[in-house]
């Protein structure tokens, strides 16, 4: 998880909250709700650069995830303040739970090792409020070690190599940031202790 800043509501999106919430008064005993969020993917996207919140791996094609689940949260499902942007499968096994928020997360908080793309909480820049709530979501999503996150991970690693030979390592870095920032930081902080010393 990376820091990400709130995404102020669309334009549009005051008519469909209403529509929404009408909706909700209207069916107190259906959980098949309108999905109005769909109208305003495109903003949230946007806002979050096309990062999962969770993962913060690049997705093209990710939803809006109610981050306090409809399900437990039925008044909040057209709130624009609940809404995050994450990858559709991850979205999927987030499931009800209370998870850390990331509009709370700050710089340094998580980071990736390399090289085993395992991604780890740095408890001690983590303020004590939060600390037990972000290690719970860390485990509880196994963002950790998930297969499928060590795949991305090492894909865009390759990837990043690749363009380091065809586009220069300046390039490659600028694609890298924009599809993994924690690989990113990894990457940058694995060329800093390969820098000879200077005494």
């Amino acid at each position: 998880m990376i820091p990400v800043a709130r995404v102020p509501e669309p334009p549009g999106w005051p008519e469909l909250r209403e529509r929404g919430e009408k909706w909700l008064a209207e069916n107190p005993d259906s959980d098949r709700l309108p999905k109005h969020w769909r109208h305003v993917i495109d903003e949230l996207a946007e806002g979050f650069r096309h990062l999962c919140g969770y993962t913060a791996q690049y997705d093209s094609d990710g939803c809006v995830d109610h981050f306090h689940c409809v399900e437990r949260y039925r008044n909040e499902a057209y709130d624009w303040s609940n809404f995050r942007y994450a990858s559709t499968w991850f979205n999927s096994s987030k499931g009800t739970l209370d998870l850390l928020d990331p509009h709370d997360v700050k710089e340094g908080w998580f980071k990736i090792l390399l090289p085993s793309y395992e991604l780890v909480l740095v408890a001690d820049k983590v303020p004590p409020e939060f600390r037990e709530i972000a290690a719970m979501t860390v485990k509880k999503l196994n963002l950790a070690s998930d297969g499928r996150l060590l795949r991305i991970r090492a894909t865009d690693h390759r990837r990043y190599l690749r363009h380091c030979e065809e586009k220069g390592e300046a390039a490659a870095m600028h694609i890298l940031r924009q599809l993994s920032p924690l690989l990113a930081d990894a990457v940058e902080r694995e060329k800093m202790a390969r820098r000879p010393r200077v005494d």
